[in-house]
């Protein structure tokens, strides 16, 4: 589902759809900017670098602890976050968060959805988002006719995704990768129980040492 393009011949996008978490996401789509800033031949101007705006759609939460539908991230001075150059954009979906879209992300930028799948409402505006994340989150057939079903509009799309999924390869890659992605999920649950259980056993060790010696402190007294 990646798509890289120059857009208004000013704005070089690129979009990356990633489906597992290898936790490299960070570095990873910093690296995909910085080559696509890097745009400018031999003897250019370098006040004629085009822009460059990566769009991350992932399915997974990148940063726990800040959990976001939308975000956006640019240079920017620490101190007083005067922003150092506006041709350096970064910006993530989350497929997870879908809750916690806000109204800035239903008017800023969705445009671009709407012109996509022909909205002709400023409901039907604020309603792609949610349908867009549905749509990438469908595994199943079944998924994809219930989506048609409540969104006449975008049965153009829901069809030719039905007939992706239709294909055997694809749908063997498709189920291989959801395997690989719940084998992740077990992985790490076994080690989050395994951490917990060398918590325990330090704690144990921990009071069995302090037992001891405070029975040798006792033996001590005992033997003068």
């Amino acid at each position: 589902m990646d798509v890289a393009l120059l857009l208004n011949d000013d704005t070089y996008v690129n979009i990356e759809l990633q489906l597992i978490n290898y936790g490299n996401w960070p570095e990873r789509s910093v690296g995909y900017l910085c080559r696509s800033y890097d745009n400018l031949n031999r003897g250019d101007d370098y006040i004629d670098t085009k822009s460059a705006v990566h769009i991350g759609i992932l399915d997974f939460t990148l940063f726990e602890e800040y959990p976001e539908f939308f975000a956006s991230y640019r240079l920017l001075n620490v101190k007083n976050h005067n922003e150092y150059t506006g041709k350096f954009q970064l910006y993530v979906l989350d497929l997870n968060q879908i809750e916690l879209a806000t109204q800035k992300d239903w008017d800023n930028e969705r445009d671009v959805w709407a012109r996509l799948f022909q909205a002709k409402t400023r409901g039907d505006l604020m309603s792609i988002a949610h349908v867009w994340a549905r749509l990438f989150q469908a595994k199943t057939r079944g998924d994809l006719m219930s989506i048609a079903q409540q969104y006449k509009e975008f049965e153009p799309v829901i069809n030719r995704m039905n007939t992706l999924m239709s294909d055997d390869a694809i749908q063997l890659q498709y189920d291989a990768e959801e395997t690989l992605r719940n084998r992740e999920k077990g992985i790490r649950k076994k080690i989050r129980n395994l951490e917990e259980q060398l918590a325990d056993q330090r704690t144990q060790l921990e009071n069995k040492d302090a037992r001891i010696a405070e029975l040798e402190a006792k033996l001590a007294q005992l033997q003068r």
